[in-house]
């Protein structure tokens, strides 16, 4: 995998990476803030995928001081992601939400899931990517080295991003953690990866108003 760019504005707030500019300032707040949160003018809350390609960004160019200052908070806090998980008779991811009329979440799931797109590595993929699925299966949780994880379809499921795993890999070859994968057995839930032992873990329910979570923000 090659190495992403990392080129920071003029002013040192934003920075494109590959091609995808994110603010180097993140969001803080609890999950709903963070969901309806204002991100600048010309800027969105970025999917679960693209917070993490962010996060394997600023890990790969720590040396660079403004990566370096936007990965101390990345490191302290939980990254949320405008991306939720659906539990039916799958397990859906679903990215931008928001984007979905209200009462229509399960609708467009089957409708997209029955037109299709794409089948790798055991995920369905819909034709845009901003939906996928894989078959629900309870109690499910494992724990994950640099090595393991490289050979996990779960993370390109809660992303979208065929690359994810080995972004994972990445980061916890070079922090030598550990990380802890799980499915969520609440109806609708959200997938964040934690900062304490570099954690990718679902929260839903109580969780949702948990305080210290952040995002970071994509030109739209």
């Amino acid at each position: 995998m090659r190495k992403p760019s990392f080129n920071v504005s003029a002013d040192g707030k934003t920075v494109d990476v590959d091609g995808i500019v994110y603010s180097l300032i993140p969001k803080q707040g609890s999950f709903s803030q963070l969901f309806q949160g204002d991100y600048g003018q010309g800027f969105r809350q970025g999917t679960f995928g693209e917070q993490l390609t962010f996060r394997h960004a600023l890990e790969i160019h720590e040396d660079i001081s403004e990566a370096n200052a936007a990965l101390e908070v990345a490191r302290r806090e939980l990254i949320l992601g405008n991306t939720v998980f659906y539990r039916g008779r799958y397990l859906f991811a679903v990215d931008n939400p928001d984007m979905v009329e209200e009462g229509g979440l399960g609708k467009m799931i089957v409708r997209e899931t029955v037109a299709g797109g794409d089948k790798i590595n055991g995920v369905f993929f819909s034709k845009n990517g901003n939906l996928r699925a894989i078959p629900y299966q309870e109690d499910i949780t494992e724990e994950y080295n640099a090595f393991l994880i490289s050979g996990s379809t779960y993370p390109v499921f809660a992303t979208g991003d065929r690359m994810a795993s080995e972004k994972l890999a990445k980061i916890l070859d070079k922090t030598k953690d550990r990380i802890f994968l799980s499915v969520p057995r609440n109806e609708l839930t959200f997938p964040v990866f934690g900062n304490i032992g570099h954690r990718l873990q679902v929260f839903g329910g109580n969780y949702t108003n948990y305080p210290n979570a952040i995002s970071f923000g994509v030109r739209k």
